[in-house]
């Protein structure tokens, strides 16, 4: 019965696992860049 639950559920932690570190991944990279162009100008 908990089967039928459990793996829905960990579909949905490992998406948001998955999308959570693309965006600190984004995030760290937008700082580079502010930083590079901070440094230009």
């Amino acid at each position: 019965m908990m089967k039928k639950y459990i793996l829905p559920f960990l579909l949905i932690l490992m998406s948001v696992i998955v999308s959570f570190s693309a965006l600190s991944l984004m995030v760290r990279n937008l700082n580079q860049y502010s930083k590079a162009l901070m440094e230009v100008f």
